[in-house]
């Protein structure tokens, strides 16, 4: 089983229109949604509530490094925020442990940004990834998971395990993360790359796939869907199979 998930939808309207227009191209399968982009957000519910997109495709992309919080408290720490909003700081240095305050902070945060989306559309995200994958952070992770736990929600992405990796310690890591959040019960992909990651892969019908992508227009170019290196999306899709043919899944179907 293959997922193609697009991030950052309700990042604007531009984006959300690219994420749109490769559902429609059988590009992708499955996105999921930052909620503390106001425009770009309503305009997200707005595909939504009008059928264009299929909300059980649709997973929140959880945010603590771009934008503005939607809790006050987290404003007041510099390890993820200040007065001008996320500062990016939480993607800087690793984050094995965090203080107790910070945790309260954090999980307060994620917690709103969740209950938005079911607020907003009516139910529980599919899935649950992040922006800037923040949620591979140890720390970050375990509060991820326990407010997975909370609302029931199974899935949760895995941190890259496909392409070449040359540090033994991060191959080491990302080995230690997949099979913490597996003996926590959570049901997930087997491999999770970006379309260069998974080039040289054997696709196996006994195994899950998640393919990350980032639809987008080039400034407002609308005619065609690149990623987010500018290339475009069908052209580095077909590269890795013919998706004239392929049939893609989401996160509902594991």
């Amino acid at each position: 089983m293959i997922i193609i998930n697009s991030d950052d939808f309700g990042y604007s309207s531009s984006v959300n229109k690219a994420i749109y227009n490769s559902y429609q191209q059988n590009l992708i399968s499955s996105t999921t949604t930052l909620v503390n982009f106001n425009e770009g957000f309503e305009d997200a519910i707005n595909y939504v509530h009008k059928g264009l997109i299929d909300i059980n495709t649709i997973g929140i992309h959880f945010n603590l490094t771009e934008g503005m919080p939607l809790t006050e408290a987290i404003k007041n720490n510099n390890t993820f925020a200040d007065i001008n909003g996320f500062n990016g700081n939480a993607r800087k240095s690793s984050l094995f442990v965090l203080g107790k305050i910070s945790q309260e902070m954090v999980y307060n945060e994620l917690k709103a940004q969740l209950l938005k989306f079911i607020k907003a559309f009516g139910q529980k995200p599919t899935h649950i990834d992040s922006h800037h994958h923040v949620h591979t952070e140890w720390a970050i992770g375990t509060i991820v998971t326990l407010i997975a736990e909370e609302f029931d929600i199974e899935k949760i992405r895995i941190t890259r395990n496909t392409g070449e990796e040359n540090s033994f310690v991060k191959k080491y890591y990302r080995r230690i993360y997949n099979l913490r959040n597996r003996l926590k019960g959570i049901k997930t992909t087997n491999y999770f790359g970006d379309i260069d990651n998974m080039k040289g892969v054997v696709f196996s019908s006994e195994k899950n796939y998640e393919i990350m992508v980032h639809s987008k227009y080039i400034n407002s170019d609308e005619s065609l869907v690149v990623d987010m290196d500018n290339v475009c999306l069908k052209t580095k899709l077909e590269k890795l199979f013919d998706i004239s043919s392929q049939a893609f899944n989401s996160f509902s179907d594991i």
